[in-house]
């Protein structure tokens, strides 16, 4: 078995190369693998991929998003590590510990510090038996349901009631042919004016760097200018990808309150698959209120099943203000190592930390 590692220079050629045409399976998409290059919090030598090879064959790969966080009580001293993002390991491999030989690769490299979030229940107990992470650090928000979609839920849950999907269909059309009657009515007007903006603008820019400093506004726009998943419909790539990269249903865009010619707050939201995400919230919205009522505007103008928010003031905004049918508790858990642990309390995480913001 063969570990390999690729940094920004060295990633763009893999994906160039025939070898990586011959895969049946690769590691990245073109434009993710384009993206990783362009992280600007990524130094030369930073590894970005590691794949296992056997005879030739990728049989397993893990990817890593280099950070750098500035702390709260040291200005001078940014605070370096990785989210791992994107891990596979072949089927038809997995008695052979590749997990194990791709963590040890990242945590030998970043020095014990990795942080893992939006994973599934398989690779977070591959995480737990490496011995490595802890797994006690949360934020907690709320999903705050406009139509019933319990025959996706469910089923996700429970595989054994996957027959019974027509069913639940049914019971979501009666649900949602009367949750207009409970749902809040949209108010046309606002005393605060909001613009939807795809990308950033200098304005924003300079809005930003009271709430921000240099390496976060980086980090901002190198999501809005290389973002992972392309608002397209599927090619032949799916087939040998397992990780999705394009989708029509995907949606990314900035709320810009302004008041009197100055911006207020800005909040940047994800829109994908029925559920819209609070991704970034910066600045102090002058009445939350209205902030809440343009969300749930947007929500129902894309015909949204579920918002998503972890951001304290925004949930106090529509949990005030918004009627929904549902509203329940939510938890987005990381998995973190020991070096990780004492620097968790002196940043400032939100939803859109790791690769969530792509996706």
């Amino acid at each position: 078995m063969e570990i390999r590692s690729y940094n920004k220079h060295t990633l763009p050629t893999l994906i160039q190369s025939a070898e990586f045409a011959q895969w049946q399976s690769i590691p990245i998409s073109t434009h993710r693998a384009i993206s990783q290059s362009h992280n600007p919090l990524a130094g030369d030598n930073d590894i970005l991929l590691s794949i296992a090879l056997d005879e030739g064959n990728l049989i397993g790969y893990m990817g890593f998003i280099p950070c750098v966080m500035k702390l709260y009580d040291d200005e001078l001293s940014p605070f370096s590590f990785a989210w791992v993002s994107g891990v596979w390991v072949s089927p038809l491999s997995k008695s052979k510990g590749i997990f194990n030989k791709l963590l040890k690769t990242g945590l030998h490299y970043f020095q014990q510090r990795l942080i893992v979030t939006d994973y599934t229940k398989q690779a977070a107990a591959s995480f737990m038996r490496s011995g490595a992470f802890f797994d006690d650090f949360q934020l907690k928000g709320y999903r705050y349901y406009l139509r019933s979609n319990i025959n996706e839920i469910l089923p996700n849950k429970n595989p054994q009631l996957a027959p019974f999907q027509p069913f639940l269909k049914i019971i979501d059309l009666c649900i949602n042919r009367f949750a207009p009657l409970f749902l809040s009515k949209i108010i046309p007007s606002y005393s605060n004016h909001f613009n939807i903006i795809s990308k950033l603008d200098e304005i924003c820019i300079v809005f930003l760097k009271d709430y921000c400093n240099a390496m976060q506004i980086q980090h901002l726009l190198w999501i809005q200018n290389y973002p992972w998943i392309l608002h397209s419909l599927e090619n032949n790539i799916n087939a040998k990808y397992y990780f999705s990269h394009c989708d029509t249903s995907f949606y990314s865009f900035y709320i810009v309150e302004n008041n009197e010619n100055n911006i207020n707050s800005i909040t940047q939201i994800t829109i994908r698959n029925g559920i819209l995400k609070i991704i970034y919230h910066y600045g102090n919205s002058t009445d939350s209120k209205f902030l809440a009522y343009k969300i749930y505007q947007l929500a129902n103008d894309y015909n949204v099943t579920c918002i998503v928010s972890y951001d304290h003031s925004i949930n106090n905004a529509l949990l005030g203000n918004i009627k929904f049918i549902y509203i329940k508790s939510s938890v987005k858990p990381f998995l973190y190592t020991e070096e990780i642990k004492d620097y968790l309390s002196k940043i400032e995480l939100q939803q859109g930390d790791g690769d969530s913001a792509f996706f």
